[in-house]
């Protein structure tokens, strides 16, 4: 297969997961990041696929305690997710509630600044 062919960024992706579940977040990232190049420009921005590659990245950010980069990458899901599988679709539904914790992260730390 091609080096940029979307079977190679499933597998990427699949590899990430993998550096998630391990707590190595670093290596998580760079696969993500191979597999979201991938999906945009061999599925396009708005593909259902691309929008998997920013939630997980955004899942990563999250364990990184970098919430807005977390929810930046949530939101992008979001709008794709949205658009094209829908409202009420698990997936959206998924990163909603993604989006609902770091959200809520983002004021406990904004508290604990103002005391």
């Amino acid at each position: 297969l091609e080096e940029n062919y979307p079977s190679i960024a499933t597998s990427y992706n699949n590899i990430g997961n993998i550096y998630n579940k391990l707590g190595k977040y670093n290596e998580a990232l760079e696969n993500y990041n191979k597999a979201l190049e991938i999906r945009k420009e061999r599925l396009g921005e708005k593909h259902p696929d691309t929008a998997i590659s920013y939630n997980d990245i955004g899942v990563v950010y999250y364990e990184l305690g970098k919430y807005n980069e977390a929810m930046e990458n949530y939101n992008k899901a979001l709008e794709i997710r949205k658009e094209r599988l829908g409202e009420k679709h698990p997936d959206t539904k998924q990163t909603k509630e993604n989006i609902k914790i770091a959200k809520q992260k983002l004021k406990e730390l904004q508290v604990k600044r103002e005391e």
